[in-house]
């Protein structure tokens, strides 16, 4: 611990699954820098007692928020976010980002209007969303775009005073946008699991959502490719957690990633491998820092990447390293404790000017 006060500061999140064990994770780290930390859910009126307000997690989730701050103005409080979920498509223009936007709830706080304003928007997200119909549904798109409009209303009202992004990609996106953030990645935490040194049996595993059209056609073809080289492949039937997703992970050689949606990169993935002992095989990442290609985990384009995993599984020293700089990279740079104490300049800054 520092020693030193560093003021108070309230983290808010929707305080449900993963976004509950980060935020407590956030408040310990914050603790150890010498901040007085609460923990708020969305819309609790206690995070208006905060010298900084961190929000974190799914931002334009927390309408309630948002409308609690613009309620009770005060020059003395200061706020943050952290995103952890997607931002819209880079190549959205903006000033069609913009339209889009006005027609988020973000802007009214009040949660039974979210399903009258997605009504009204569905006509334009339609149109929108329409390149990338094969990776998102019209629904996903609007969330996204709820969550570029809780950003940009808090910076054009003047309550939001520092963006942080779990990834560089969206970083470079808001940089791109003209908005400034800092990469403060979310980290490894304990709920992705461990190494048990079990047999690895399994020489493949995917897990994650096959809602996206293009990943599930790309996991099928995948797939097939696989296992007519021989190799086992794994993919569940049913979401799966905690225990359960422990020791599938242990029992692989290589856990695959395959865009959900190609302009982001959810580094979970990364971290649930390099905890359970597996190596990473995934197609191109748009923007891969801080993993490196080839060193980190194996990458290649979707129609060599078959080919790929089978070398690296063949050849297990290769694939032992790959796993050990990857959990070196996450170590060095991608832990919740590194990411705190690159914000707590930052936030100390904030409290200091707000009082």
């Amino acid at each position: 611990m520092t020693g030193e006060s560093s003021g108070h500061v309230v983290l808010v999140s929707r305080q449900q699954g993963v976004e509950a064990l980060f935020q407590e994770q956030a408040a310990d780290e914050l603790r150890q820098q010498g901040f007085r930390v609460s923990c708020c859910g969305d819309g609790d009126p206690d995070l208006l007692r905060g010298e900084l307000v961190l929000i974190m997690g799914a931002v334009g989730s927390m309408r309630r928020t948002s409308r609690l701050l613009e309620r009770n103005p005060s020059s003395d409080r200061k706020v943050a976010v952290w995103i952890f979920e997607p931002l819209p498509p880079p190549d959205v223009p903006m000033r069609t980002l913009h339209l889009a936007s006005r027609l988020s709830p973000v802007h009214t706080g009040r949660h039974w209007t979210k399903p009258f304003l997605h009504f009204l928007s569905r006509p334009f997200d339609r149109v929108l969303y329409r390149p990338y119909r094969h990776e998102v549904s019209v629904q996903l798109f609007r969330f996204l775009v709820d969550n570029f409009a809780m950003l940009e209303r808090g910076l054009r009202k003047g309550w939001l005073d520092r963006i942080f992004t779990s990834t560089e990609q969206k970083r470079l996106y808001l940089q791109g946008l003209g908005i400034e953030a800092e990469f403060a990645p979310v980290g490894q935490q304990p709920a992705f699991g461990r190494d048990l040194e079990l047999q690895r049996d399994i020489d493949v595993v995917f897990i994650g959502s096959l809602k996206s059209a293009s990943r599930r056609a790309e996991l099928g073809n995948l797939r097939e490719q696989l296992e007519r080289l021989g190799l086992t492949v794994v993919v569940p039937e049913k979401p799966i957690w905690g225990e359960e997703r422990t020791k599938l992970v242990n029992r692989a050689k290589v856990l695959v990633h395959l865009h959900k949606m190609h302009w982001d990169t959810p580094w979970m993935r990364w971290c649930l491998a390099a905890a359970n002992g597996a190596a990473v095989a995934s197609v191109p990442l748009s923007v891969p820092v801080p993993m490196r290609p080839g060193i980190d985990y194996l990458s290649a384009p979707i129609n060599e990447l078959a080919g790929e995993i089978l070398s690296l599984v063949r050849d297990e020293p290769r694939r032992r390293a790959m796993v050990e700089n990857c959990q070196s990279t996450i170590a060095d740079q991608m832990t919740c404790a590194i990411s705190v104490s690159r914000m707590t300049p930052h936030l100390r800054s904030l409290i200091s000017t707000g009082s």
